[in-house]
């Protein structure tokens, strides 16, 4: 039961190939076939589903020229084949507005639409549902009945998570304190760091490990930008 104290609500992630973008980095197209789809692609997400798995997290990356935040045939046919009829879509970050970036929208609206269209279940980051969807209604462009049958779906995972009985489940203070952030806890992840750490050793071909008094120019438009760091 998903309203167990020692259960969460197990999301799969990303939804589907999106380790195949063309070049390796977002935003672009993933080239599979249909069998490499079916044979290699579905299997974990077919068995996650089938296990239980409550949500899944749409790519930021295109399949077969569409964006996963809009693809229609994936987020609801190919999904409820798979076991996962009754999984909750949940947005990538800003992914859903970011159909922008994909050429596919004009404006942030209508990326809301072609999102909600194309099953989107929650606006994470974004916030275009917010924005927009009442609008979109008003204007008769998404039926209200469809709004509120989405809706339900997404309230029904709260109810089964208990959050009306305890809406501070997962999100105590003095959990946050004495079990995230415990002693133990940071020491884990201090040694996870230092054993994550990889330096270059060979002189010969690699400038690291840095000699003493050795300077770096670091320059272009990123230079500064500590986010791209």
């Amino acid at each position: 039961s998903l309203a167990e104290p020692d259960t969460v609500a197990a999301t799969l992630k990303h939804w589907i190939g999106y380790q195949c973008g063309g070049d390796g980095s977002d935003y672009r197209g993933a080239d599979i076939s249909e069998l490499e789809l079916l044979e290699t692609h579905v299997p974990p997400f077919e068995a996650g589903f089938r296990a239980g798995a409550a949500m899944f997290m749409p790519a930021f990356t295109q399949l077969s020229g569409v964006p996963m935040h809009m693809n229609a045939y994936a987020n609801t046919r190919l999904r409820g084949l798979l076991g996962g009829a009754h999984a909750v879509s949940i947005g990538d970050h800003t992914a859903d507005m970011e159909l922008i970036e994909h050429g596919v929208a004009g404006d942030v609206c209508d990326a809301a639409l072609k999102a909600f269209k194309g099953g989107l279940h929650i606006s994470l980051q974004g916030g275009s549902y917010l924005a927009c969807l009442p609008d979109l209604v008003e204007a008769g462009k998404v039926p209200r009945g469809a709004v509120e049958e989405r809706v339900v779906e997404v309230l029904r995972l709260k109810d089964q998570l208990g959050l009306y009985d305890d809406r501070l489940r997962y999100g105590r203070a003095a959990e946050l304190e004495e079990i995230v952030l415990s002693a133990e806890h940071r020491a884990i992840a201090r040694q996870l760091a230092r054993e994550a750490m990889v330096m270059l050793t060979r002189p010969e071909a690699m400038p690291l490990p840095l000699q003493k008094g050795t300077r770096i120019l670091v320059t272009g438009p990123l230079a500064e930008n500590r986010q791209a760091m």
